[in-house]
């Protein structure tokens, strides 16, 4: 595959001038040994969904699509729920100004300057203080200024910033071994919810629940499943579209996810680090997974699990964030705080989009796709989407 087919096909079509052009390409099929794209731009800006086909590189598409600046419309969320015909089949990049998350970097800042002012108590502290400490060295190396110089400041309280006020508070603690992370997250109660079902990790379940229902991959009479159900930020917006055959899996017991969010359907206790049952394989249309497989021991493997649990044509629909949100490798700013837990630091946290790229398709997936949030400069991550394929 020619790589520069690939930057002229996106030029093209991410130029509104040059629609007609584009839609003439798509509808010959000129492209068809290399990117095929899946959405229109009767919405007035391009949309930022292509799927890649099995003969081409994800890794290539990675480099071509994240390279150009398309005018993508930003979804608009109202009363936890996306409006229909403006995400009925279409895929987007959700979009919005810098000035938040200047906001959070200045906060996770001020935070790791503090953690990094203090001396290791022991040279035996635990993976978790080690970790948190590299992670707050990496942002205090990556001064704001760049950020906050592009996007503007905009002053803002939520979820985020408190995470990260509480772990600047509880770090003497936390260091000498005296609380752990999750001791540190049940001292606020509700602040674990909070975080998931807040922005900027709420970002992600919003556009995951608009892809959803955009492609029509729920509420169409396919079986859908939500691995990592957790407090269901993601679930919360795709009640309506959800039916009794819709099932729920998650580490936590099945009393307690359905505690945080009623829906229909059932619940299981299960370990995406584990084989899925029997009964599990081919059994799924859709399945989607919300700022959690990133916690997978081995996400290839896992990867491969949830592929055999597909039915051919199925699709899987990953919302992650990014571990670096610019090209000179500001850390994400939530970093150093999710470190605290071991879903975190022992399996490294969050992964880059082309990383999920090139595992999902080592893990025979096909038809690749993403959408990126973004906000100013920086790349928060977003959704990767694949599917098993139909033969």
């Amino acid at each position: 595959m020619s790589l520069n087919r690939v930057y002229d096909a996106l030029a093209i079509y991410h130029s509104r001038s040059n629609r007609e052009r584009a839609e003439e390409i798509y509808s010959t099929g000129a492209l068809a040994d290399s990117v095929v794209f899946e959405a229109s731009d009767r919405a007035g800006g391009a949309a930022c969904g292509i799927w890649l086909e099995e003969e081409a590189s994800p890794i290539d598409l990675f480099r071509a699509f994240s390279s150009l600046t398309p005018k993508n419309q930003p979804l608009v969320f109202q009363s936890g729920r996306p409006f229909g015909p403006a995400a009925a089949g279409q895929m987007f990049c959700l979009r919005e100004s810098g000035g938040r998350y200047a906001s959070l970097y200045r906060t996770a800042f001020r935070a790791a300057a503090s953690i990094n002012h203090t001396s290791p108590a022991s040279a035996l502290e635990g993976e978790a203080v080690r970790y948190v400490r590299e992670a707050a060295a990496r942002v205090v190396a990556h001064d704001p200024e760049r950020i906050l110089t592009s996007a503007g400041y905009m002053s803002a309280t939520h979820t985020a910033s408190e995470a990260l006020e509480l772990l600047a508070h509880s770090w003497p603690d936390f260091s000498a071994g005296k609380l752990t992370g999750a001791e540190m997250l049940r001292s606020r109660p509700g602040l674990w919810e909070g975080l998931m079902c807040d922005w900027p990790i709420a970002s992600l379940a919003e556009m995951c629940a608009a892809h959803l229902i955009g492609q029509r991959l729920v509420g169409r009479g396919g079986r859908v499943m939500e691995v990592g159900a957790g407090v269901g930020a993601t679930t919360r917006l795709l009640k309506p579209f959800l039916h009794s055959d819709f099932l729920r899996a998650d580490l936590m017991p099945a009393a307690k996810v359905a505690k945080y969010c009623a829906a229909p359907g059932e619940i299981v206790q299960w370990n995406f680090d584990e084989p899925p049952p029997v009964q599990s394989a081919e059994c799924f249309d859709t399945i989607y997974i919300t700022s959690a497989l990133h916690c997978a021991a081995d996400p290839l493997q896992s990867l491969r699990y949830l592929h055999s649990m597909l039915r051919p044509g199925g699709t899987l629909v990953l919302a992650e964030g990014n571990p670096q949100t610019t090209e000179d490798g500001h850390p994400w700013a939530l970093d150093m705080f999710f470190g605290t837990l071991p879903g975190w630091y022992l399996n490294g946290g969050l992964r880059p989009r082309v990383q999920w790229l090139s595992l999902m398709a080592a893990a025979g997936f096909c038809r690749l796709g993403f959408a990126a949030h973004r906000a100013g400069i920086n790349d928060l991550g977003g959704l990767v989407w694949a599917e098993r394929s139909a033969l």
